[in-house]
């Protein structure tokens, strides 16, 4: 039988929750307030999948790991398909106007950012062929 699960839920932890729900709603998400209290916020990023976003502490009562420095090491990297380069670029631009940076850049519809809460999130058209390429970094933006 196939695992086909009818939710996800993408845990991340973050410093400061007010921040970055602030981040997030800059971008376009929206949070589902049912969800959300001064510990943690529910991104809504579709119907079935949602991001908890996590005060650090809030986090640690889930795991006995140590949280990594986002500063210094890659944590996780979350990524959105899109329907065209425009929106791409549109999802960009509210992101670094949001406080969010470069972290790397690929051929063709793919950035990846680095928000304000030192999540890293690619954005990239459903059809790219970054994809295809296997996600090879060329520096460089088109």
């Amino acid at each position: 039988m196939t695992f086909s699960p009818s939710m996800t839920f993408i845990n991340l932890p973050v410093k400061d929750l007010e921040k970055s729900m602030n981040f997030f709603k800059q971008i376009g998400f929206s949070f589902n307030p049912q969800f959300t209290d001064e510990n943690a916020a529910s991104m809504v990023i579709n119907d079935n999948t949602f991001s908890m976003l996590l005060t650090e502490a809030h986090f640690q009562n889930f795991t006995d790991k140590e949280i990594v420095n986002a500063t210094k090491q890659t944590e996780c990297l979350v990524s959105f398909a899109v329907e065209s380069r425009e929106q791409v670029d549109a999802i960009i631009k509210k992101a670094i106007d949001a406080g969010g940076s470069y972290a790397s850049e690929h051929v063709i519809m793919a950035i990846c950012i680095r928000s304000v809460s030192r999540i890293l999130m690619g954005i990239f058209g459903k059809y790219s062929t970054w994809i295809n390429q296997g996600m090879h970094n060329s520096n460089k933006r088109e």
